[in-house]
């Protein structure tokens, strides 16, 4: 199933940008699978759709490897599951504040709120370590 693919973690503060993602289709030739870690906010939570979008609306002709881009946290459900404690934080534009009310609002969170990945150090057996270690496990399982 693996044979020939390549797995990037990406722990991005920000936007994916035009240029990260050419050089991206500059050195990929395999399979990609890029797992995305980033703060449940209303900057950040989308960052793995935003860069799954751009890659798809970025490829260059002729360009074949398929790259796949999947969210590894945090998530709505790992905050009640790990009991990451919610806080006040930086609020982003209107626009990601509604995208963020709706993401949140089927897990019943406050969206006025905001969960960050410092929190895995405590709330997370092993800290942030132990939670990549088990994510590509869970990877290679087939289970993300």
């Amino acid at each position: 199933m693996l044979s020939g693919s390549v797995i990037t973690l990406i722990w991005f503060d920000g936007r994916p940008s035009q240029e990260a993602v050419a050089s991206l289709f500059a050195r990929t030739c395999a399979q990609t699978t890029i797992l995305t870690l980033s703060d449940l906010s209303p900057k950040d939570a989308f960052f793995a759709q935003d860069l799954a979008d751009l890659i798809d609306g970025s490829r260059p002709v002729g360009h074949s490897a398929s790259i796949e881009v999947k969210s590894i946290g945090l998530v709505p459900d790992q905050i009640g599951l790990l009991k990451i404690p919610l806080v006040h934080g930086n609020r982003g534009q209107r626009e990601e504040e509604e995208r963020y009310e709706r993401y949140l609002k089927k897990c019943s969170l406050d969206p006025r709120k905001v969960a960050e990945l410092d929190a895995l150090e405590v709330h997370y057996p092993g800290g942030v370590a132990a939670f990549l270690v088990d994510a590509l496990s869970r990877y290679l399982r087939g289970d993300i």
